[in-house]
C-alpha cells in the first residue's frame, strides 16, 4: 500500500491544488504490478453575483470575492473532486546495476468525479446554472499515463516520485503536444511523491 501527496505542475491543469491519496498495489511479478488509486483532489466553490444571480464558478476559495472571505467554514455552494484509477504498471528494477531503484511506467482509465453539495435544494437557481447540482455526482472518464522512479532501501518499503497525466484521450493528448510542445509537460501533469510498504 502506498500513500501519496500530489501537486499540479501547471497553471493549466484541471486539478489546481495539492491533494492526498492512497494506492493499493498487487505485485504480480518482478516486472508487472496492478494498483487501484484514489485521491481527494479539491474543493471548488460557487457564488452569486447578486441575490438573484448569475452564479459564478467553479473557483478556488482564493478567487472568491472579498465580501465572502469570512464565510468559508459555513459556505454551502461547493463541489468536491475525486480521482479513481485502476492501473497496470511495468516496473524495471535497476538492482542489476547495484542501485536500489526501479523505473515504473503505468497506464489505465482515470475516473474523475464531482460530488456537489445539497445547496441546490434551497437555491434552485444554482442547479439551473450548473446541471451537476441536479445530480448526486458526475463522472468523467479519461486516461491516466504515469512515469516514475522509486527507491527501495528495503524489501518491504519504497519511496519515490512520479509524473501523472490525466487526459481525455490519446488523440487529444497528441493534439495538445503538437500545440504546446515541451510546455505540455508543464501544463498538463501532476507531480506526486509517494511512500509505501509491502504488506
Amino acid at each position: 500500500m502506498d500513500v501519496f501527496v500530489g501537486t499540479p505542475s501547471a497553471l493549466g491543469d484541471v486539478f489546481r491544488s495539492a491533494f492526498v491519496g492512497a494506492s493499493l498495489r498487487f505485485i504480480a511479478s518482478r516486472h508487472i504490478e496492478y494498483s487501484l488509486d484514489y485521491a481527494f483532489m479539491d474543493f471548488e466553490y460557487y457564488y452569486p453575483v447578486s441575490g438573484s444571480g448569475p452564479w459564478i464558478g467553479p473557483v478556488p476559495w482564493s478567487s472568491m470575492p472579498a465580501a465572502f472571505s469570512g464565510y468559508k467554514d459555513s459556505w454551502i455552494f461547493y463541489q468536491t473532486k475525486h480521482f479513481l484509477a485502476p492501473q497496470i504498471w511495468y516496473v524495471a528494477p535497476l538492482d542489476d546495476f547495484g542501485w536500489p531503484l526501479a523505473i515504473r511506467v503505468g497506464a489505465g482509465p482515470a475516473i474523475s468525479f464531482l460530488v456537489p453539495s445539497q445547496a441546490a435544494l434551497y437555491y434552485p437557481g444554482l442547479s439551473d446554472a450548473f446541471t451537476q447540482f441536479k445530480e448526486n455526482f458526475r463522472t468523467f472518464l479519461g486516461l491516466s499515463l504515469r512515469l516514475g522512479l522509486e527507491y527501495r532501501p528495503w524489501s518491504f518499503a519504497r519511496f519515490g516520485f512520479e509524473y501523472l497525466f490525466i487526459v481525455d484521450s490519446l488523440p487529444e493528448m497528441g493534439a495538445d503536444i503538437a500545440r504546446f510542445g515541451f510546455d505540455y509537460l508543464n501544463r498538463s501533469g501532476n507531480f506526486l511523491i509517494f511512500a509505501g510498504a509491502r504488506l
